[in-house]
């Protein structure tokens, strides 16, 4: 009789998944969200959430096991069938479901990790896991998740505020798979983690900061902090609580070392840090009153917004780079900081020349020179006749190019001034002699150019890797201008070095662009052997990874 009970009870649980799966589907196909699925299964079924969300997807335990464990080539976090029942028993049985395993169970689910647990179970972790736990929101990839409605409110009810008229949450075209951390991207950010990390205390904390800051390539920058910066950064991030001024100045430290690491690598190792630092700090704004620390916040947002559109630029996603600049461009505006107006004016002028849109770029000098007459910055008004110079080149205007070299060497100031942006640490000598060079190329002058290019390469900062690329195809090209073509061609062997260990998609484009020019020459023992060389760097001319 027992054993009679037995198969009933196993054939009406097999019952009432196969009822509540069917009832998933057709709720799916009408259009309901996740989360309202689980909603609606909650009323029939006395279960946990985790195991609801399973049932809301039509999944077997087996089948959730085996693409949770094919995420980890190495086995180090290998789930079982057995265990993952004991997760989705608990509290009535099994075991409490692991911090680790979450939020990874929650991307497959497309959910938040938080709705994965009851009440009960989320208050059984500590501080630390719950913000974790908080922070791990895979929600949005549900393509029918209900948005939420923002009521409106009036003036006398809210006071006005630096960010109103600020677009700071549209996501920008085609970058969503950078902004989202991906599975894949979570184990391997772990297991650099602990690698790099021998103190289990401080590995939660890291590997937190690191998925907000890109993961993989965040984890650099992060480990640059010291332990309580990461700490107060965390607890800004995390929670419920608000920046304060020490916190905005570890968010000016992080956007420094993001500048320079740039100027090491490349964009592409910093990109995805920027992108999502930048989110993260434009949500922070949203709970922020207006105040002197929502000024400061907005001055991080303006500066982010613009180095997001430089490395956009340097990988060549022009439309996204010129969504970033103008967000930050009107970010700056909003709290009148004329230094980043200016420099965003430049920025946009740069990009334009680049993609030979004179009468665009021309436009942005002019304002620019403007602004920076405003500011009261040398520096900035030297940087403004630099993009003219190279705009009036690039168009073949000698005589202005001309007035505008001579502007910059008059308005070049010795240092920063205690005043100037420290983004502007690049603006030196080396980097005015450089524009000198290129100016002359354009204008084919190029014993000028030449003279200039190798003064400019004395000059440049070992660290600036991208800049020395460009003072060094400047040369090439005026090499080229005089028929030295194994010189140049030893110069393009160096710049290849660069390239090679710098993902700026810009140097190599204008290395090949030197390249094609060499072509009458292609049969010559050095050319032949410069395209050897390329072959064994494994470079070919590069194209944007997104078009966008």
């Amino acid at each position: 009789m027992s054993v009679l009970v037995v198969a009933a009870s196993q054939n009406n649980g097999n019952n009432d998944t196969a009822r509540a799966q069917s009832r998933a589907k057709n709720l799916r196909e009408k259009g309901f969200s996740w989360a309202q699925i689980v909603d609606v299964l909650a009323f029939d079924n006395q279960v946990s959430p985790l195991r609801l969300y399973r049932l809301a997807h039509n999944r077997s335990a087996s089948h959730v096991v085996d693409e949770f464990n094919q995420l980890d080539p190495a086995a180090t976090a290998t789930l079982r069938v057995q265990r993952l029942y004991d997760y989705e028993m608990w509290p009535d049985g099994g075991r409490r479901p692991s911090v680790w395993v979450l939020p990874v169970l929650a991307r497959m689910y497309c959910a938040a990790t938080r709705e994965l647990l009851t009440d009960a179970t989320y208050a059984s972790y500590g501080a630390e896991d719950q913000a974790a736990i908080d922070a791990a929101d895979f929600s949005h990839l549900d393509q029918h998740r209900a948005r939420p409605v923002v009521p409106s409110s009036t003036p006398a009810e809210q006071p006005r505020r630096f960010t109103d008229g600020l677009d700071l949450q549209a996501p920008v075209n085609g970058l969503d798979q950078l902004l989202v951390p991906t599975r894949d991207e979570s184990f391997e950010l772990f297991r650099a983690v602990t690698r790099t990390e021998p103190d289990p205390g401080r590995q939660e904390t890291l590997f937190r900061l690191a998925q907000v800051f890109g993961g993989v390539s965040g984890l650099p920058v992060v480990r640059k902090l010291r332990p309580e910066e990461r700490e107060r950064l965390a607890t800004a991030t995390f929670s419920a609580h608000r920046p304060d001024a020490s916190t905005i100045e570890i968010f000016k430290n992080v956007t420094g070392m993001c500048r320079h690491l740039d100027d090491s690598k490349g964009p592409e190792p910093v990109l995805k840090a920027v992108l999502r630092y930048r989110s993260v700090v434009g949500e922070m704004l949203d709970g922020v009153s207006r105040s002197a620390l929502e000024r400061d916040l907005v001055q991080v947002y303006a500066e982010l917004s613009q180095l997001a559109g430089w490395l956009l630029y340097d990988v060549g996603r022009y439309p996204a780079a010129d969504r970033c600049f103008k967000e930050g461009l009107a970010a700056a505006h909003a709290i009148k900081d004329v230094r980043t107006i200016t420099f965003i004016h430049c920025c946009l002028a740069h990009m334009a020349i680049f993609r030979e849109q004179i009468p665009k770029a021309l436009d942005h000098v002019f304002a620019a020179r403007g602004w920076a007459a405003q500011s009261g910055s040398a520096l900035l008004a030297t940087y403004a006749e630099q993009m003219a110079a190279w705009g009036y080149s690039t168009d073949g205007q000698e005589i202005a190019t001309s007035r505008a070299l001579n502007r910059v060497e008059s308005l070049l100031p010795d240092r920063l001034a205690d005043d100037d942006p420290e983004y502007l640490y690049f603006v030196d000598q080396g980097f005015s002699v450089g524009f000198q060079a290129g100016s002359w190329v354009r204008l084919n002058q190029s014993k000028r150019a030449l003279q200039a290019s190798e003064s400019a390469l004395e000059l440049t900062a070992p660290g600036l890797v991208r800049n020395r690329g460009f003072r060094l195809i400047d040369r090439a090209k005026a090499l080229v201008q005089q028929k030295e073509i194994p010189e140049a061609v030893r110069v393009l062997e160096e710049i290849a070095e660069i390239v090679a260990g710098h993902s700026s998609v810009r140097v190599g484009e204008w290395m090949f662009d030197v390249r094609r020019s060499l072509q009458p020459w292609a049969r010559s023992p050095e050319v032949k052997q410069f395209d050897e060389r390329l072959v064994h760097l494994g470079l070919s001319p590069r194209q944007p990874t997104i078009s966008t």
